[in-house]
């Protein structure tokens, strides 16, 4: 391995000011989302993921990715987006909680911010161990096994 390489960031991206007035208006948020992952069944992942923000008392971001995470009542602590440059939104984050990708990994990483993985397969499981083993975030949480208990123990966690 020879680490990250990072590509430079969209020079002419402006972040939309419905975002810049969530995130002015309390305290970090925690991000989730699963990138390009497709889900079976995300209105589930989407309940799991409101419920673990709710029972940790936290403001979070919902990415809705290509993995289809929707709702369309979610509370004043939520805020949903499409897609966001990771390395402009994550430095601006208490904690990510994410598929486990390369990429999405190092940006968690660069930002300095704890991560919780939940892979769903290939190298994700391995970014998802090396997490935990550097101590940087919590042991992964497999995909067929999220539940709202175990992603509420995860936030409160790191």
């Amino acid at each position: 391995m020879t680490g990250y390489w990072f590509l430079d960031s969209e020079k002419d991206w402006t972040p939309p000011d419905d975002l810049i007035d969530f995130l002015n208006a309390g305290s970090p948020p925690v991000y989730i989302g699963f990138g390009s992952m497709s889900n079976r069944d995300p209105e589930t992942t989407t309940k799991i993921a409101l419920d673990a923000l709710e029972q940790t008392n936290q403001r979070g971001i919902l990415s809705t990715g290509w993995g289809g995470m929707k709702n369309a009542d979610l509370p004043d602590n939520v805020f949903k987006i499409g897609s966001v440059p990771h390395n402009w939104l994550f430095p601006r984050c208490a904690a990510t909680v994410h598929h486990g990708g390369a990429g999405t990994t190092a940006a968690s990483l660069k930002a300095g911010i704890p991560t919780v993985i939940v892979p769903f397969f290939s190298d994700q499981p391995f970014w998802g161990n090396r997490i935990a083993e550097l101590g940087v975030g919590t042991k992964p949480i497999e995909q067929k096994e999220l539940t709202i208990e175990k992603l509420s123990a995860a936030i409160n966690t790191v």
